[in-house]
């Protein structure tokens, strides 16, 4: 009677499949992560584009006024730099705060209020949203209730608390889990814009301008902030660590139209001298993307127009005649609402 006989595996060959399973692995996860981040920017832009479409029925129905309970001017105040109201909260409170706002305190209110002597409302967070009357239905899932950091470089956690304990209103987030930014132009800024401390600046306390840091400056002062924790107040252009000059410098350039440059001339000047003579829109709405960082300092793509740790309007004009948009070049996500 034959014997069968079965022929085992050498340690070479185990070697082999191990190596092609650990290169088929190394191609294939990647990939998935690549699908996941696309996934992720799709639902981003999709939010964003429901905010727009809100923002510009709202602005239909008032006769013009872009949705924020609170003027850009308070917003943009040197108060709101602590007091810790955001663009994205303002823009909630007439957006979806059709039965969430009160003029009057009580127990399941929060008082809100960007200037430290203003005339404060009150505001129930769980009704955000809520009821009839509302210009935006914002999923729980986009909703996020962040610690505000009481000093620039403060750890932000996830909670629905404020940082002294008390309750706060909540900001909507990306699909990344990140807080959006929300810039509202100030419709008492100069009619004609002459320099860059007319058009972007830290606060509204001096001159008005067009847009103040300060209407998001509690996120940018953060040393952690949204599901990825990310070190706000270091890593970006627009971070508290970063020169006040230079923040105002950037918010110019990503604020600024690049098709409406206020003294572009042939030959070109130095591209840090080129300012904008009109804005995006009356409100600019930007994501931080994949990397959870607004404007990253270390965005590869966006690198090469990083000069001195700021970016200049100028950079949109590469010759001239020649435009490129240098946000295209950041993996934020922008769009223009309520115009």
């Amino acid at each position: 009677m034959a014997r069968s006989s079965s022929r085992a595996f050498s340690l070479i060959e185990l070697l082999v499949v191990v190596a092609i399973i650990v290169v088929v692995v190394a191609i294939i996860i990647p990939s998935l992560g690549g699908a996941r981040t696309v996934a992720r920017e799709t639902q981003s832009k999709a939010l964003l584009s429901d905010i727009a479409s809100a923002s510009g029925k709202f602005t239909l129905d008032n006769g013009g006024r872009v949705p924020g309970y609170f003027t850009p001017a308070e917003m943009g105040s040197g108060d709101n730099a602590t007091q810790g109201l955001t663009g994205m909260e303002n823009l909630l409170l007439d957006l979806a705060g059709a039965e969430a706002v009160f003029s009057s305190d009580d127990t399941d209110r929060i008082e809100v209020n960007p200037l430290s002597n203003g005339s404060p409302i009150y505001v129930n967070p769980d009704l955000l949203g809520s009821g009839t009357g509302n210009y935006l239905t914002i999923d729980q899932g986009n909703l996020r209730y962040e610690e505000q950091a009481s000093n620039a470089g403060d750890l932000g956690q996830i909670a629905a608390t404020g940082f002294d304990g008390s309750r706060s209103l909540p900001d909507v987030v990306d699909a990344f889990g990140q807080p959006l930014l929300v810039w509202t132009e100030d419709a008492a800024g100069p009619s004609k814009i002459t320099d860059f401390d007319e058009f972007a600046v830290e606060d509204s306390d001096a001159d008005p301008a067009h847009f103040y840091w300060n209407q998001n400056a509690s996120i940018l002062n953060s040393g952690g902030i949204g599901k990825k924790l990310t070190d706000v107040y270091m890593d970006s252009l627009l971070g508290g660590s970063a020169q006040k000059s230079k923040r105002e410098r950037t918010l110019t350039a990503i604020l600024g139209n690049p098709g409406y440059p206020a003294n572009l001339a042939d030959p070109l000047p130095a591209v840090n001298t080129i300012y904008p003579s009109a804005a995006r829109g009356k409100m600019l709405v930007q994501a931080a993307g994949a990397d959870g960082v607004y404007l990253s300092l270390k965005d590869k793509k966006g690198r090469g127009l990083i000069s001195s740790n700021q970016l200049n309007y100028g950079s949109n004009f590469p010759a001239v005649g020649e435009t490129d948009d240098l946000i295209k070049q950041f993996d934020d996500l922008f769009i223009s609402a309520g115009n």
